[in-house]
């Protein structure tokens, strides 16, 4: 992590809280209930020229992610307006010449103990 705090959010930008957090910022209460047995795994996602289908798969999913809750990030006081196009253009900037995109998730599985 760059820049931001421990939830890697841009300086400036405010952490909603954890009534407003968004999905996978704490897993913990979903986790508790669960048996994984160490099932848990990074899977990470990885971009650049040459892998122009991986190129798509950023413009087509992630990309598209963002600016579909950017009006919502606005409105809830997460980001502001010029900050918010400033992320989407150097998302977009990874996936033109020269550019290369890195994410790294985290897939894992359980039982529910009821």
């Amino acid at each position: 992590m760059v820049s931001g705090d421990v939830y890697g959010y841009p300086p400036g930008a405010r952490d909603p809280g954890p009534e407003k957090s968004g999905a996978g910022r704490d897993r913990h209460p979903q986790r508790r209930n669960l048996e994984t047995n160490g099932a848990v795994s990074p899977r990470r996602v990885y971009a650049d020229e040459s892998r122009p289908e991986a190129v798509e798969g950023v413009r087509r999913i992630f990309i598209a992610m963002v600016e579909g809750i950017r009006d919502q990030a606005i409105d809830g006081g997460l980001i502001d307006a010029d900050t918010g196009e400033k992320g989407i253009r150097d998302l977009y900037n990874t996936t033109e010449h020269g550019g290369s995109f890195s994410y790294t998730f985290f897939k894992g599985t359980g039982t529910r103990c009821v």
